[in-house]
């Protein structure tokens, strides 16, 4: 349907035997809170995650901005540009 996923959000599959796949979650590059939107709420969460306040994996995933591997101050700096912007 016309749903918007954000970042979290679980999908299914359906297969030619009507049967759904294996869940797949949806990462959305600098949409750390799932809400499908780029804004300040995502900084304050990747923000966390570089102090050790989130774990999930799933914030490194959507927090590295620059495609390097590696969540760190530079992705925030580029995740502020692309709100700017």
């Amino acid at each position: 349907d016309d749903t918007v996923l954000g970042t979290g959000y679980k999908v299914k599959a359906k297969v030619a035997d009507g049967a759904y796949s294996p869940c797949v979650t949806v990462v959305i590059t600098g949409d750390a809170n799932g809400d499908a939107k780029m804004n300040g709420k995502d900084i304050i969460r990747i923000k966390k995650y570089l102090l050790n306040m989130e774990t999930d994996v799933i914030y490194s995933l959507c927090g590295d901005l620059n495609g390097d591997g590696i969540v760190n101050d530079a992705d925030i700096s580029a995740l502020v540009s692309a709100i700017s912007n």
